[in-house]
């Protein structure tokens, strides 16, 4: 069963589909303001309401950006001790590099700029989750 998130049941928090996620929560959040403001309630419950939903809001955006955050800075760490091991490749005499050396090496750089890519699509999606300054 895949982990969901917030308001929005069976919305998946994987496979590239966090962006969207957010825009499904805020898109939640705006139908419960819009169906209690149908209830007409008087002025200064009505403002309470909007205080609140808007408080709502902007917790879910920050509960969404500090998971984007965990995981970017995941990726970071494994992109870090992948530097460590490219120090050593570095170091590693030329004579020890033989063909499967060589592949070995190839495919660790090829799943550390997987990470690096990944990482930079996450750090993207939160830059998307803040709204543009006026």
């Amino acid at each position: 069963m895949e982990k969901t998130l917030g308001l929005i049941s069976g919305a998946p928090t994987r496979d590239g589909q966090q962006c969207n996620l957010l825009a499904a929560e805020r898109a939640a959040i705006g139908r419960i303001r819009r169906l209690l403001a149908d209830l007409h309630l008087p002025c200064h419950c009505q403002d309470e309401v909007d205080t609140v939903m808007a408080e709502l809001d902007h917790w879910e955006g920050l509960r969404f950006k500090r998971k984007l955050m965990r995981e970017a800075r995941r990726s970071i760490v494994q992109l870090v001790a992948g530097f460590e091991f490219l120090n050593d490749i570095a170091r590693t005499p030329v004579s020890q590099f033989d063909q499967d050396t060589c592949r070995d090496h190839a495919e660790t750089l090829r799943f550390l700029a997987g990470i690096a890519v990944s990482a930079a699509d996450v750090l993207d999606k939160i830059a998307d989750a803040d709204p543009e300054p006026d």
